[in-house]
Parts: C-alpha cells; sequence; structure tokens
C-alpha cells in the first residue's frame, strides 16, 4: 500500500487492518463507519447485506492540524476523508448511502461539495428523482482516479461507488452548515442505476421510468488549484479563501458554467 504524503497533503498511513492511522497532530472532529444493515434498503439484493454488523466504509470528519484547527472552522468548511472497502452487497459494487444536501435559508440552491479520490477508482453518481411518481429525469456519472478533483454541483442527489477491487479513499470539503437528506434516496431503494459486477450498470427496478444513463467528464479548476497536482487538504489548509464559494450556492453557476449546464440539462433549478 502507498503512503498518502504525496498525495493527500497529510501523512496517514494504512493500519494492519485497513483502516487508517493518524498522526497525533491531527485532530478528528467525527468518526462514523456504515455497517451492510444500513445499505439493506438501498441495495439491489437486500437479502446479501450479510453479516449486518459488517463494515462497508468509515468516514472521518472534521480532520485538521491541531494548530489550524480553529483557524479553518473559521472558514466555515471541513475536510472529511471516506474509506470505502471493495465488498460487493451480492452482484452490487460497494457503493455509499447517498444523499441530497441541505439548502441555505432562503435558497432555491442547495451546497456543493468537492471531492478527491486519494486512492482506488471511484464512480460518482449524480441525480434528480420524483419520489411523487417514482421517475428519475437525470442520471449521470463519471468515472474517478487518484489525484482526480469532482465538484459536486447544488441540487443534485448523489453517491460513491467503489469501482475497482482495492479499497477507496477518497476526501472530501464541503460547509460545516451542510445536513445530508437521505430519505429519498433510500425511498426509492436506491440511485436510478447500479452498479453491478456481472452486467455493469442497470437500471433500478423500483423506479417507473429513467432517463438514459449519462456519462460525464472531469474537469480541472487551477483557478481554485482543483487539479491533480495539487492535494484537496493543501488548497483547504493553506488557502481556503479559494473554496470560499461552496458557503454560498448562489455564486456557483457563474463560476462553473460548465457544471451549471449539467445542473440545468437534469432541470434541477
Amino acid at each position: 500500500m502507498p503512503t498518502f504524503s504525496d498525495i493527500a497533503g497529510l501523512d496517514m498511513q494504512w493500519a494492519d487492518d485497513g483502516t487508517l492511522v493518524f498522526p497525533p497532530n491531527l485532530v478528528i472532529d467525527e468518526t462514523f463507519s456504515r455497517p451492510l444493515s444500513r445499505l439493506r434498503p438501498l441495495a439491489l439484493q437486500p437479502e446479501a447485506c450479510e453479516p449486518p454488523d459488517q463494515i462497508q466504509y468509515w468516514m472521518y470528519n472534521g480532520i485538521a492540524d491541531q494548530a489550524d484547527r480553529a483557524r479553518l472552522a473559521e472558514s466555515g468548511m471541513r475536510y472529511e476523508l471516506t474509506l470505502m472497502f471493495p465488498n460487493a452487497i451480492g452482484r452490487e459494487r460497494a457503493k455509499t448511502l447517498g444523499h441530497l444536501h441541505s439548502f441555505p435559508k432562503d435558497s432555491s440552491l442547495n451546497y456543493p461539495e468537492i471531492c478527491e479520490v486519494l486512492f482506488g477508482t471511484a464512480y460518482f453518481i449524480f441525480q434528480t428523482m420524483d419520489t411523487v411518481n417514482r421517475t428519475s429525469n437525470y442520471c449521470g456519472y463519471l468515472e474517478a482516479n487518484a489525484g482526480d478533483k469532482i465538484v459536486i454541483p447544488p441540487n443534485l442527489h448523489h453517491l460513491t461507488i467503489n469501482a475497482g477491487d482495492t479499497p477507496l479513499l477518497f476526501s472530501d470539503v464541503i460547509p460545516l452548515d451542510v445536513k445530508g437528506i437521505y430519505e429519498p434516496l433510500k425511498d426509492m431503494h436506491g440511485a436510478a442505476y447500479l452498479n453491478t459486477l456481472d452486467s455493469g450498470w442497470i437500471a433500478n427496478r423500483h423506479y417507473e421510468a429513467v432517463s438514459e444513463l449519462a456519462i460525464l467528464s472531469k474537469h480541472v479548476y487551477p483557478q481554485y488549484d482543483l487539479t491533480p497536482e495539487i492535494p484537496l487538504f493543501k488548497t483547504f489548509t493553506q488557502t481556503p479563501e479559494k473554496l470560499a464559494w461552496m458557503v454560498d450556492p448562489s455564486r456557483f453557476a457563474k463560476l462553473f458554467p460548465d457544471l451549471w449546464d449539467v445542473v440545468n440539462a437534469a432541470n434541477a433549478v
């Protein structure tokens, strides 16, 4: 297993059990795990969610150097890590629960997010949904590898799939005010498309109608240091002002016209 000082910008290491070990100078506000039992309502084969207490992924939220903690809190953002094991759920590849972000007061746009793959290969899914009519008029995905940065636009449900046979480790920076809205994806039994080991992408049978699955392109945004060469942790800790647009979703359309086209194509506004 590689070390992460170059690509991640912080000196964490692999533990013997496949989780992560952090140096003593790093503070982690929250550590959570997601067992198979939590994924049962969203799985293609719920009966495959056994044993129910098996950990599918870990989340380490609010990571900062002790000396920088107060200063970074003033940015209104935090840095997080997600570690997902390559444990398929029956036919289906390992995935996160998925959610929609909460909305600032009096805003029709919810908060965006930045993700960065540190190890492994990921599929990031973005979609709309109508839980009343049980339809999705837009669903797209992109594939990302180590160093790739992914900007998650406002107003789209999203989740991450471990697309390989190794652990998947990815980071994110997100506004402190964000809350995850999990119920819509849970009610629809997962995303509009599911990724399987034997058949690739398949439409979710719990939807009455879904759009064709779109393949999205990766982008780089050097003006915000969102390039493969610059670790997201470095940008967040040294120049957090370059990411400050995340706390004000109204700025997104002007700053990311290419991604705003995706939001408009999805009729998500």
